[in-house]
């Protein structure tokens, strides 16, 4: 590339941060979030550097949190960054195949335009004041050479082969993948009419971030990166950027009960969970007092009474084709079946015995061949329909395309029907479960259960887990038999003191998070009044700022 041209290029690349940085100042601020402002604090100037890496400010959830992490570890002395993406990224996690209309998808660049998409994060972007955090934007981390080579890099890699593909060191494939199934809400997402166009869209953005994610570690040399999920686009990207040169890693997401988050070192919480192999809990005893708290908890799930994530139905009736199969003598079982979401299976679960969900379900089908008086009943995940991100390809779909024709002992329930998972669990006498955390519900409350996935109770000594394929049958005849054996009561107690230190120890309380009652609002509000509220005195605030600056453990000391 000769002079001329590098310049011109490098003037492109100026205008356009001029544009993005034009429409975030036409936008305007939304003012129906926190203002920070108020609070009487100063950016330090020594201290831990911690990058808040919230890239997508669109989020209220991760807006709020990561905005209050700011503010926290500010009076704690940090040295605290926040990056955003400034309409940078060829694609995003806020990008959803039912959001882009004709004339306003990937194809071209209206869809940043879309009042959910580029539109609100530069309205919400502004909530990261400057006397909390020293806001950073994608754009200012650019070259103008990057996207020549990003462009090559796309045009030699095989869309067939996305998940492999590799840049500069990151698996960007893997992320783009993860962006592409989420994307369009669909488990297989290749055979989309329009997946190359996405794919290659998320594959860009996987390289953007790269790219721009090692020039801010290299400028800012964060001690500790903090970020919400740690997976997908540009989330996942900057999780393993920052593994790989060295820089400590902190992910979070909000857990099931109302006013908790989960907080992870070193990737997602969906990994960490499962490697986990510390025994501790195993070893901390449980007086009465603590087993009736857990108990009454796990009961409220049914209702979601002390939860703000909750995707189940309390409709207590089940359906009539299912308690019929008590009646008539025709079977001498029932195993209800809880397969995860389909699209969110391919992204957070290894597959360790079957290739994959749909794997897993065609096993169990032929396997009820073989129990002719064990009646199963496969329960599509509920959010299907009332997740986030509601499937577009639905399971129990899936399966008539395969099985026109069922075994006469597998029975379906939909996604959309009202049934209660826990009572359809309830009524059976063995569940089977692929990644689900019901796993570690119902076995606390006394369920035998066997787990086909990469579930968070596998390994732990109270599931029955299956080991290969040829082992599923059996792991299924044992659960049946369990509650005749005298190692029941131990693996119900063992069950009770894992469910115990995930929903109380490992869910920490953030004081100043509010659930809304009327869910169109989000998940939480913020509730603070001044500077002690996010003191030392809040107990979970201080031991979520201690594990980001010091790399204690993020448990909850509730005792």
């Amino acid at each position: 590339m000769s002079n001329s041209q590098k310049t011109l290029v490098e003037l492109a690349h100026s205008a356009k941060k001029l544009v993005r940085r034009l429409r975030t100042i036409k936008v305007g601020p939304n003012h129906d979030l926190p203002d920070w402002r108020w609070l009487n604090t100063k950016l330090n100037t020594g201290g831990p550097r911690v990058l808040i890496a919230n890239s997508v400010p669109a989020f209220r959830n991760s807006l709020l949190l990561d905005s209050s992490l700011a503010a926290a570890l500010t009076l704690r002395g940090a040295q605290v960054d926040t990056l955003m993406c400034d309409r940078v990224l060829d694609a995003c996690f806020n990008c959803k195949f039912t959001r882009m209309t004709t004339g306003q998808n990937f194809a071209n660049d209206k869809w940043r335009d879309i009042d959910t998409m580029c539109a609100r994060c530069d309205r919400n972007s502004h909530v990261f004041s400057p006397n909390i955090t020293t806001p950073l934007q994608y754009s200012d981390y650019t070259d103008p050479e990057d996207q020549s080579l990003i462009a090559e890099f796309i045009r030699v890699t095989k869309l067939i082969d996305l998940r492999s593909a590799v840049f500069n060191g990151v698996n960007v494939g893997e992320h783009a993948f993860a962006g592409v199934a989420r994307y369009f809400a669909t488990g297989e997402p290749a055979k989309e009419e329009s997946f190359d166009v996405a794919a290659r869209k998320f594959l860009s953005a996987a390289c953007q971030t790269a790219l721009i994610m090692r020039r801010v570690i290299e400028k800012r040399k964060p001690d500790v990166v903090v970020l919400h999920h740690a997976i997908y686009v540009p989330q996942g990207v900057i999780c393993e950027v920052a593994q790989k040169v060295g820089v400590r890693v902190v992910s979070w997401t909000p857990s099931y009960r109302a006013g908790t988050f989960i907080f992870a070192h070193g990737d997602t919480y969906h990994r960490t969970m499962l490697r986990d192999d510390s025994d501790s809990w195993k070893h901390r005893e449980m007086n009465l007092e603590q087993r009736l708290e857990l108990v009454t908890y796990l009961k409220s799930r049914e209702t979601a009474k002390n939860d703000w994530i909750w995707f189940n139905s309390d409709n207590a009736d089940l359906p009539s084709e299912v308690t019929r199969l008590r009646s008539g003598g025709s079977f001498d079982y029932v195993v209800s079946v809880f397969p995860n979401v389909y699209w969110d299976a391919q992204i957070h679960f290894s597959n360790l015995v079957f290739t994959g969900l749909m794997d897993w379900i065609r096993e169990t089908i032929e396997l009820a061949k073989l129990r002719p008086r064990h009646a199963f009943v496969i329960r599509a995940h509920p959010a299907e329909i009332t997740g986030m991100m509601p499937s577009r390809h639905r399971l129990i779909d899936a399966i008539k395309d395969e099985y026109p024709n069922l075994p006469s002992n597998v029975f379906l329930v939909a996604s959309e029907n009202p049934t209660s998972s826990y009572k359809l669990a309830e009524f059976a006498d063995v569940v089977v479960v692929y990644g689900s955390k019901l796993s570690i519900e119902l076995a606390a409350l006394g369920k035998p259960v066997v787990v086909c996935g990469d579930a968070w109770a596998r390994g732990r000594g109270f599931t029955f887990d299956v080991e290969s394929r040829t082992d599923y049958l059996d792991a299924i005849e044992r659960a049946l038999q369990s509650n005749s054996t005298a190692g029941s009561s131990s693996r119900v107690d063992l069950a009770q003191r894992f469910a115990y230190h995930f929903f109380f120890r490992r869910m920490i309380p953030f004081e100043i998070a509010q659930r809304n009652e009327n869910p169109s609002e989000g998940a939480f509000s913020l509730s603070v009044k001044s500077a002690a509220d996010l003191s030392s005195r809040a107990k979970g605030v201080e031991t979520i700022c201690k594990g980001i600056l010091t790399g204690s453990e993020f448990i909850y000391e509730c005792d």
